[in-house]
């Protein structure tokens, strides 16, 4: 009779004294380790799924750097080390010049394709002289006994080499040296060259004595020849009796 009474308070008591089963055999329970007991070691695939973030991560920056060098290198090959050589050829006479694309310009006293002027920069230099609105003055002969218009300058171009030569004020020479130079920097802006005409030393080297120079702004400067083309002519770059090898 008591048997049944006995065994349902010595299972209370059991159940109340009861402690979690710990994972390994050598493992003993206590209060303090409670939070350690509860870490459940979680499934195996675990360490898969690191291994296959780390591709992932890996191959995602892989991709990037490649398409980096991929795109540096067509930007090279695109623009060059340095400023590209360029050709600016314009015919044979001044019709064929204008059927190519090419104008006269004043700065570079020659015909020229686009890709070998700077408009822009001509514009400026056209309006820096010492005429009434900024024009330069222009003769047939180095006694200014007859005066040209820039169109007639321009069409100089179809006569022979000798013939085609303009005059101009001392003033012209220094602003067409010193305009060059802004030239020469503006074109490298571009990744581009200088036509081969003026992209060497020997002008520059002929512009510093013209800036030296004590010689008045508004006396006649020396005679320079119009040309077809930034093609370099061998023996000079076409400034008269001012011009050096």
């Amino acid at each position: 009779m008591n048997s049944p009474v006995f065994w349902g308070k010595h299972t209370r008591k059991a159940s109340q004294n009861y402690h979690p089963l710990v994972s390994s055999p050598d493992s003993s329970y206590s209060e303090g380790s409670e939070a350690e007991l509860k870490v459940i070691p979680g499934p195996q695939y675990t360490t898969w799924r690191r291994k296959l973030y780390g591709i992932i991560i890996f191959l995602v920056v892989l991709v990037v750097a490649l398409g980096t060098y991929v795109a540096k290198l067509h930007f090279m090959e695109d623009h060059g080390i340095g400023p590209k050589p360029i050709k600016c050829l314009c015919g044979s006479s001044t019709s064929e010049a204008e059927s190519l694309g090419c104008k006269y310009d004043s700065l570079a006293a020659c015909w020229l394709p686009t890709h070998c002027r700077d408009d822009e920069l001509t514009a400026e230099f056209e309006h820096a002289g010492d005429g009434p609105n900024g024009e330069w003055t222009y003769w047939a002969d180095s006694n200014a006994t007859r005066g040209m218009t820039l169109e007639e300058v321009g069409l100089l171009a179809n006569l022979p080499k000798p013939q085609a030569m303009f005059y101009s004020t001392f003033g012209w020479h220094v602003a067409h040296c010193a305009f060059y130079w802004r030239k020469e920097f503006r074109m490298r802006a571009k990744g581009l060259m200088l036509e081969n005409r003026y992209d060497r030393e020997s002008h520059v080297e002929h512009c510093y004595p013209i800036f030296m120079a004590n010689i008045p702004l508004d006396a006649i400067g020396a005679g320079f020849g119009v040309k077809l083309g930034g093609e370099r002519d061998v023996g000079g770059h076409g400034h008269g009796h001012m011009e050096r090898p």
